[in-house]
């Protein structure tokens, strides 16, 4: 079994179940992340439009014949898994007051044969070495977040607000109308 794949369908289970009452649902994914590993399928249609390519061989984690289509294929099935959960709550009327945050803990990896310069995935920042996880420049720690919320947030809408992880629960706090006091440095 592919994990990706099991989080995917408890996922859409919990909003089915919950669909009724105000929820929150945590829903980390394991894509993209080393090691590369992704539904056939989308393997097959980026070896199709990649072409050849140098395999992978391993060096601390799993080898891999066709690394920079297994790579691509991890995004589109993270793309279509986030595509089916916004059609499920459409689905259900529940899509225009739910809160949608889409982010990543970290900027891309070097590791695992995931190829970043390839795929210019850490921009708008740096590609090269030093600038994806595990540095603290742009791109490692810092990384863009996506909100949606038709009901409140006006779509294609920017905000250049600074904020870190720890200021989510209080903003999730504020937004659920909740007193709960909490001891943070997150701000609201």
């Amino acid at each position: 079994d592919y994990a990706p794949e099991l989080m995917h369908k408890e996922a859409l289970h919990f909003i089915e179940e919950n669909a009724h009452q105000p929820f929150f649902l945590y829903y980390a994914s394991t894509i993209p992340h080393v090691p590369l590993q992704a539904p056939q399928k989308w393997v097959d249609y980026y070896t199709n439009k990649l072409g050849p390519e140098e395999p992978y061989t391993g060096r601390g984690y799993f080898p891999n014949r066709t690394p920079r289509a297994t790579y691509a294929a991890m995004i589109s099935t993270l793309d279509e898994q986030v595509g089916d959960l916004v059609a499920k709550l459409m689905e259900l009327g529940i899509y225009e007051n739910t809160l949608i945050i889409f982010t990543s803990d970290n900027g891309p990896t070097y590791a695992g044969g995931a190829d970043t310069p390839y795929f210019e995935s850490a921009k708008p920042f740096k590609t090269e070495y030093g600038w994806g996880k595990g540095f603290v420049h742009e791109g490692g720690i810092r990384v863009p977040m996506i909100a949606s919320w038709p009901k409140y947030i006006e779509k294609a809408s920017e905000s250049g607000h600074i904020s870190a992880f720890y200021d989510f629960m209080p903003t999730f706090r504020d937004v659920a109308g909740s007193q709960l006091d909490m001891r943070t440095d997150g701000i609201s």
